[in-house]
């Protein structure tokens, strides 16, 4: 019986941390902001690069955005973003897209 609850003890130890730990890069990640320069098309999947994909729907300058999340690849940064209407999806760092790091990150 010891052994039982030593196992749950951890468990919901190491969980807690794991989830700490996710919030935290998200949070992180939403503390970021972007400027979109141009229309810039914005995607439903982020891997690997849509190349085949038509875009949801596009952005442009006058949009007001917020990103949701970031990923990285090997030569591409895709940002989650959702506009004030509530529509959300997938932008490119690039020619359209510049993001703007906070300080002390």
């Amino acid at each position: 019986m010891k052994m039982i609850k030593k196992t749950l003890i951890i468990s919901t130890i190491l969980l807690a941390v794991i989830v700490g730990l996710l919030t935290y890069d998200i949070l992180k990640d939403q503390r970021h902001k972007i400027e979109i320069i141009d229309k810039t098309p914005v995607y439903a999947n982020w891997e690997p690069y849509p190349k085949n994909e038509q875009p949801l729907f596009s952005v442009t300058p006058e949009n007001v955005v917020r990103v949701k999340r970031i990923r990285y690849g090997k030569d591409y940064m895709a940002i989650k973003i959702e506009t004030e209407k509530g529509q959300r999806g997938w932008v490119f760092y690039g020619s359209t897209v510049h993001v703007h790091y906070p300080k002390n990150t």
